[in-house]
């Protein structure tokens, strides 16, 4: 607490006896006890609770019903309120409140339950010279338990403290305004407010952004602390770039022996040689030969000469990958195979995130794993807007899609190539001719699944637009394909 010092007072008053604004302002402030600042005040309303603050603006026939009730017209209409909630739903109110004593502002803290009843009432800041009794925790603990129904008023229902009577009013005044204002405000809080949080984690080399909406700050750090540990499980399993992840351990032991694997690892790769049949190799999961002999892999860029692509070919074929269902293991059936995550990793992860988020008590989130984002909806919402960029500058916006439960993949040459010759060389290869495709700069599809859809815009992109936007269609995905020309193809389905 911050004491007034008579002594002192009176050394700087006559200081500064010449300036009498200036010795106004030093005597306001010797006359200044801080009991409290609104961080300790804070603390004293909610303890160890989280909090949040909002501000209330009343509205004009709010204004009248309060001014009504307490009978007094020196009110404003907007006002900052703290709550805490439990299960989402506000329980604890507190507001901080300045009301004229004799001549200058009691600044308190007045707290209520979720029946506007006191709870608490504390003097943060006394600046008269007599009354400070106010203060004093055996006078203002009668005020507990007091709510919309009790007059609150001095020699009524409130002791009253000789010589500090105005100081008494000034607090019975402000705990009566502090009851009528946050009943009025709290159903508006009631209606579940919304909270909304946005983390970001790097993880599979690039960052995993997350938007979640619900009404319990709490549940929201932990839903999303749990996906970056679901996003990070998956890159220790799936990852080429991890040696000891499931997917390495498979690669080394191609054309030796079956590599058990755990059920995340085997539905990855179960579903990644499905998407391989239906799209008759155009996205192929066992194109990681070609991927390193390029030097997409770890960026020393070369281009195989005729010989080395024949060998490749003869390496990149999904349909010599086993898989004993019973065992949950699976074989390379020549050496020098191995799978690449790349092409559907993201995508995966962001389906294992989304079935996560189906289970928890959230409204709505966004996950955005650079080339593969998911809107989820649950609670009648009209979606989330993701914008559709123009590959040659990346800044002009084609397009904007909702996204209703639905999610999105882009597969783009624009960002991984190397250049030689004057000959760009993008990062997607043909896994029919283990060579990098040309002719499309950028496809965009969006439907139901994120996993497939990873998959799936890699296939188009190797098609190219004729071939691709036929694929599409089959599979029912709207689609989004950008030629090198710049032409774009579009198609709803």
């Amino acid at each position: 607490m911050l004491k007034r010092g008579a002594a002192l007072c009176a050394s700087l008053l006559y200081y500064y006896k010449q300036d009498s604004m200036i010795a106004a302002a030093l005597l306001l402030l010797c006359l200044e006890d801080i009991y409290m600042t609104t961080e300790q005040a804070l603390e004293f309303a909610f303890k160890e609770r989280a909090f949040d603050k909002t501000s209330v603006k009343l509205s004009p026939g709010e204004m009248t019903q309060i001014k009504l009730k307490l009978q007094r017209i020196d009110l404003n209409d907007e006002y900052v309120l703290y709550y805490s909630c439990t299960d989402g739903k506000p329980d604890r109110y507190a507001m901080i409140v300045d009301e004229v004593g004799k001549y200058q502002n009691i600044t308190f803290v007045v707290v209520l339950n979720d029946k506007f009843a006191v709870e608490n009432v504390s003097v943060m800041v006394y600046r008269e010279a007599v009354g400070d009794e106010v203060r004093r925790g055996w006078w203002l603990k009668q005020f507990r338990g007091k709510g919309e129904d009790d007059q609150i008023k001095r020699n009524e229902d409130v002791i009253n403290i000789t010589g500090a009577t105005m100081s008494s009013d000034a607090v019975c005044r402000g705990i009566r305004k502090a009851i009528a204002i946050i009943s009025m405000s709290a159903p508006k809080l009631n209606q579940e407010q919304e909270i909304k949080i946005k983390r970001s984690f790097y993880v599979m080399g690039s960052l995993l952004n997350l938007e979640l909406v619900g009404t319990d700050r709490k549940k929201l750090e932990q839903y999303a602390s749990e996906a970056n540990e679901i996003a990070k499980k998956a890159d220790t399993l799936l990852s080429n770039y991890k040696s000891d992840s499931e997917i390495s351990m498979v690669n080394r032991e191609a054309g030796k022996k079956s590599i058990s694997v755990s059920k995340i690892t085997y539905d990855f790769i179960l579903a990644s040689v499905r998407y391989s049949d239906l799209t008759r190799g155009a996205y192929d999961i066992s194109i990681y030969p070609a991927v390193k002999a390029w030097g997409f892999f770890d960026k020393n860029y070369k281009i195989p000469d005729s010989k080395q692509i024949e060998e490749l070919l003869n390496l990149v074929d999904y349909k010599q990958i086993k898989l004993d269902h019973d065992n949950s293991s699976v074989l390379l059936e020549k050496s020098m195979m191995g799978l690449d995550s790349g092409a559907g990793g993201k995508g995966f992860c962001v389906k294992l995130i989304k079935e996560y988020f189906d289970k928890c008590d959230l409204k709505r989130a966004f996950i955005d794993f650079r080339s593969s984002q998911y809107g989820l909806v649950k609670d009648g919402s009209s979606g989330w807007i993701v914008q559709i960029l123009d590959p040659s500058g990346q800044e002009t916006v084609l397009k904007e899609i909702r996204l209703l439960n639905q999610g999105l993949s882009t597969s783009g040459s624009y960002e991984k190539f190397f250049e030689k010759d004057n000959q760009k060389y993008c990062h997607i290869l043909d896994p029919r001719t283990c060579k990098p495709v040309s002719g499309v700069l950028q496809v965009t599809l969006v439907g139901k699944d994120p996993f497939e859809l990873d998959a799936y815009s890699t296939a188009v992109f190797v098609l190219g637009a004729d071939q691709g936007m036929k694929l599409a269609k089959k599979l029912g995905l709207d689609t989004i394909i950008i030629d090198a020309d710049g032409n774009i193809h579009e198609s709803n389905n």
